[in-house]
């Protein structure tokens, strides 16, 4: 018995003598979702009303409508104006695109009733940054109902970028009511890529509360940005992201020159599987502080270097973007 109390007043000396374990430390996964995005031409054709398909070739495309005027022998008898722009999401005075749409088709479509014959000209005009190119043509209009009288020009090697399509027309005689009147110009995703660098636009990102909470008190471990990118386009290019702070004072570079994979073409068109990119970017805890506010902002570049083909996009094509920011944070039990 004696032996047995000795041994438990050793246990309890030797015991006292020992520190006790820490409680463990936890460490926390959280994804933050980046982008998740796919643009298939066939996708684009049904959500976009500006894009659509005929045959397999894709178009980009707008018209304006004059409904209901009627006109006589003035001058002008008619005359329309409108505007085409690159996509809000695309930061123009930063980008620097060169490349070349294979070809342009703009014109006006009439529907209506002369009352006499009609007799003028048309002047139809293409208004770019740096050049205005005219066509006038003399035209004839019987009289008599107009079910669909088309006037159509096309324009090859048309630079990329915003215009205006003014058409105007000048009448010697004759009177009628038009029903509509539609100038319009179609763009097949057709180009010759004589290198290009598009810049977005600042995209916010939302950051969790319980990741702010946990940079505000130093308990992120890691921060690290996940990419999978999908090409069917006929096309590769490199990439680059940056991060800004939500009053965009500061500014860290994620990664800058990212390559996503030519996939297989033949005579400009994509005629093999897709190239996949997985990317793994950690980010520096110099840009830690950027995650204690509720929103960080996100922009992107992409530099398309020259093609010796022309590029044709056609139904099937498709570039597909998923990723995510993971935060590492630790906790500690007390």
């Amino acid at each position: 018995m004696r032996k047995i109390w000795a041994l438990v007043a050793l246990i309890l000396i030797v015991g006292g003598c020992l520190k006790k374990p820490a409680p463990p430390d936890w460490k926390v996964r959280i994804n933050i979702p980046a982008i998740d995005t796919t643009a298939t031409m066939e996708d684009l054709a049904k959500n976009e009303d500006k894009v659509y398909i005929s045959a397999d070739t894709v178009f980009y495309g707008e018209d304006t409508t004059v409904y209901n005027k009627h006109v006589q022998g003035t001058v002008p008898w008619l005359s329309a104006r409108f505007s085409h722009h690159l996509p809000s999401d695309i930061d123009t005075a930063n980008s620097n695109i060169q490349s070349f749409i294979y070809r342009i088709y703009y014109g006006i479509r009439l529907t209506g009733s002369m009352d006499s014959p009609v007799t003028g000209k048309i002047i139809i005009q293409l208004f770019t940054k740096d050049t205005t190119r005219s066509d006038t043509d003399f035209i004839n209009i019987p009289q008599g109902p107009i079910t669909d009288s088309l006037i159509l020009y096309t324009y090859n090697d048309f630079p990329i970028g915003d215009f205006t399509i003014g058409i105007t027309i000048d009448t010697f005689s004759g009177s009628g009511f038009i029903n509509s009147a539609n100038v319009f110009y179609k763009i097949p995703f057709n180009a010759r890529i004589i290198g290009d660098t598009v810049v977005s636009v600042l995209k916010k990102l939302n950051v969790p509360s319980d990741v702010q909470d946990a940079q505000k008190n130093n308990q992120i471990d890691s921060l690290i940005l996940h990419l999978d990118v999908w090409n069917r386009l006929p096309v590769g290019f490199k990439f680059g992201a940056e991060m800004w702070n939500a009053d965009t004072t500061k500014e860290y570079t994620i990664f800058d020159s990212v390559n996503i994979q030519l996939p297989p073409i033949t005579q400009g068109m994509t005629n093999g599987p897709e190239t996949h990119a997985v990317i793994e970017i950690p980010i520096n805890d110099s840009a830690f502080d950027f995650f204690q506010d509720s929103i960080i902002n996100l922009k992107a570049w992409a530099i398309f270097p020259p093609i010796s083909d022309t590029i044709f996009v056609n139904r099937t094509d498709y570039i597909r973007a998923w990723g995510y920011i993971q935060a590492v944070i630790h906790t500690k039990n007390k």
